[in-house]
C-alpha cells in the first residue's frame, strides 16, 4: 500500500456530484497552491483514490449513487491516512449522518455549506498541517 505524505503542498480530492459547486472548491483550492483533484461521483472519486497518493478528501454528503459516508468507509480502505471532512448543505442529514461518518474514520470537522471566502483553504491548512505534526 503507498504512503500517503505528500504534504508540502497537500493533494486534495474534492467530490462534488453539482459541477458548479465542485468547480468553485477546486477553483478556491488550486489558487491556495493544492494539487486538487475534483470527482463528480464517490466511483470516481475512488478511481482517483487509488491512482494518486491523496492526503485528504472533502466529499460531499448527499450524492446519488454512493454518499459521502459511504465513500469515507471506501478511501480508509485505500489508505488510512487519508484525512475525510463531511460538505453539506443539509444540517438534518449531516446530524443523521454524524456518528456513522465518524465510525468510518472522518474527521469531526464538517461543512457546513453555503461555505464562506476561503474555508475550504482555513481547513485544508488546518488539517493538512496536523497530519504533517503527527509525521
Amino acid at each position: 500500500m503507498p504512503e500517503y505524505v505528500s504534504l508540502e503542498k497537500g493533494k486534495i480530492l474534492i467530490v462534488d456530484d453539482s459541477r458548479l459547486a465542485l468547480r468553485g472548491f477546486v477553483r478556491e483550492l488550486r489558487d491556495a497552491g493544492f494539487d486538487v483533484y475534483g470527482a463528480v461521483s464517490g466511483n470516481e472519486a475512488l478511481g482517483i483514490a487509488r491512482a494518486v497518493k491523496i492526503d485528504m478528501v472533502f466529499t460531499d454528503l448527499i450524492m446519488s449513487g454512493m454518499n459521502g459516508v459511504e465513500l469515507c468507509r471506501e478511501i480508509k480502505k485505500i489508505s488510512s491516512r487519508i484525512e475525510v471532512v463531511l460538505v453539506s448543505g443539509y444540517p438534518d442529514e449531516i446530524e443523521k449522518c454524524k456518528k456513522d461518518f465518524l465510525d468510518n474514520g472522518g474527521i469531526i470537522e464538517i461543512l457546513q455549506k453555503p461555505l464562506g471566502p476561503d474555508k475550504l483553504k482555513e481547513t485544508a491548512v488546518k488539517i493538512l498541517k496536523q497530519i504533517k505534526d503527527q509525521d
